[in-house]
C-alpha cells in the first residue's frame, strides 16, 4: 500500500472514531424522560406535563396498573427528575404522545414541596401555541377523576433540548 493511502486511512479512521465518540457522549449527556400524565389545557394556551425519571418499562407498567384501577396512583416508588434538568426558556421535545407530539417552550418548573432541598421536579408548564388541541393526547389517555388532567396508559418520552 502507498504511502498516501495509509495517511488517507488512518485519518479516516480518527475522524470515524472522533465522531462515533461525540454520538456516544451527546446522547449520554442528553436530558429526558417520560411524562405520566399532562394537564387540561388552559386559557392562556398552556398546561403542565408530569415527567418521571424511571425506565420506560417500569413506567409503563405502573401506568397500566392505574389505568386498569380506580385507585389513586401512588408512584413514590418512581425516580423522579432533578429540577436542574430543565430551565425556563428551554424547549421541550415530546414523542409518542401523538396529539401532543411537538415541541413546546417551558415557562415554569414545579418542585415537590415536601422535599426540603427542592431539588425534585414535580411539574413543567409549557406553552401551547395551538400545537395540540386540548383533547386526549392518545386513544388510551384517560381523563382523571377530578377531570383536570389526563393519565396515559404507556408513557410518551421528552428531551430538552
Amino acid at each position: 500500500m502507498e504511502q498516501g493511502t495509509k495517511v488517507a486511512l488512518s485519518l479516516g479512521s480518527i475522524v470515524l472514531v472522533g465522531a462515533g465518540l461525540y454520538w456516544l457522549i451527546s446522547k449520554r449527556s442528553e436530558k429526558k424522560g417520560n411524562i405520566i400524565s399532562v394537564s387540561k389545557l388552559t386559557s392562556a394556551d398552556t398546561f403542565h406535563i408530569y415527567p418521571v425519571a424511571d425506565s420506560k418499562i417500569k413506567v409503563n407498567n405502573r401506568l397500566k396498573q392505574k389505568y386498569d384501577s380506580s385507585e389513586n396512583f401512588d408512584y413514590k416508588d418512581i425516580k423522579r427528575n432533578k429540577v436542574e434538568m430543565v430551565s425556563v426558556g428551554d424547549t421541550i421535545v415530546i414523542r409518542g404522545g401523538k396529539g401532543l407530539s411537538g415541541k413546546y417552550k417551558v415557562l415554569s418548573r414545579g418542585y415537590l414541596n415536601t422535599d426540603p432541598t427542592k431539588k425534585t421536579l414535580v411539574n413543567i408548564k409549557l406553552k401551547n401555541d395551538g400545537q395540540w388541541d386540548g383533547k386526549a393526547p392518545t386513544k388510551d389517555a384517560k381523563l382523571s377523576s377530578t377531570k383536570q388532567n389526563f393519565w396515559f396508559k404507556k408513557a410518551p418520552t421528552f428531551i430538552v433540548k
